[in-house]
């Protein structure tokens, strides 16, 4: 029998944006869970969190007109605690320093950040205070550190635009408005949430002019021992004319 990763499993990791275009469709629209609004709709997402604990392999891998293209060894792990949940991903940028970032999700509170350097010998972890330290760049790839916290979806500003299909699924089409404390580079981002799993199909990013500068979209998946997987999804950034991979092997859910 066919097992699938539910939206709690899958809302709070990368995994999450690509994974729903292939998921099953389980009942008729009137059985799903509808919302009218931004608020609500974001409010729903969260409160969910994930059902298991997950560590995969994998890499970034970064291509950009005006350089050689770079490959970067990357783990990517949930852990789960009694009050919130941990997503950690540890970088190999040199042979001697791993870099860590840690996304710590709680359902009441935005993601709070910390980075980790370590060698053999001393590690540093840091939390991140200053929100324009969100857009900084997860290892020189197109990926905002804020990005991989889905900091657009803690934004005040949520405004439910319409339904409609994209790749083959049913959406909301959600616009995400920042404030100035923010301090984020986009304007706006456009989100196209599942209507099934609130899992975000496609998302993209757009500038004051309403120029499209990042768009994200699922690229591969696997299904292991029933269950489907993201083995590759990609960011593409217009400004530096760039994209980045991120191409992941399973190893162990829990």
């Amino acid at each position: 029998m066919t097992r699938i990763l539910t939206a709690r499993t899958i809302i709070f990791t990368l995994a999450l944006m690509a994974f729903t275009c292939l998921a099953p469709h389980t009942g008729h629209l009137q059985n799903r869970i509808l919302f009218n609004s931004g608020p609500e709709l974001v409010a729903f997402i969260h409160s969910l969190q994930p059902e298991q604990e997950m560590d995969q392999l994998g890499s970034l891998n970064i291509f950009s007109s005006s350089k050689k293209p770079q490959t970067v060894p990357l783990r990517y792990k949930i852990v789960l605690t009694p009050t919130n949940w941990i997503s950690t991903y540890i970088a190999w940028p040199e042979c001697t320093t791993n870099f860590t970032l840690k996304v710590i999700f709680s359902r009441e509170e935005p993601p709070l950040y910390i980075i980790e350097y370590s060698t053999n010998d001393l590690k540093i972890a840091t939390p991140i205070t200053n929100k324009a330290e969100l857009w900084t760049r997860f290892c020189n790839s197109d990926f905002y550190i804020g990005d991989l916290g889905l900091e657009f979806l803690y934004w005040a500003n949520q405004r439910l635009i319409k339904r409609e299909m994209r790749r083959s699924r049913y959406c909301y089409v959600l616009e995400s408005t920042p404030p100035p404390s923010a301090f984020s580079p986009y304007a706006r981002v456009i989100s196209w949430i599942d209507t099934e799993t609130f899992g975000i199909v496609r998302a993209e990013a757009r500038d004051t002019n309403n120029k499209l500068i990042k768009e994200f979209e699922p690229k591969e998946f696997k299904k292991i021992q029933g269950v489907w997987y993201v083995t590759e999804l990609q960011i593409r950034d217009f400004l530096r004319n760039s994209r980045t991979r991120i191409q992941f092997t399973p190893q162990n859910t829990h």
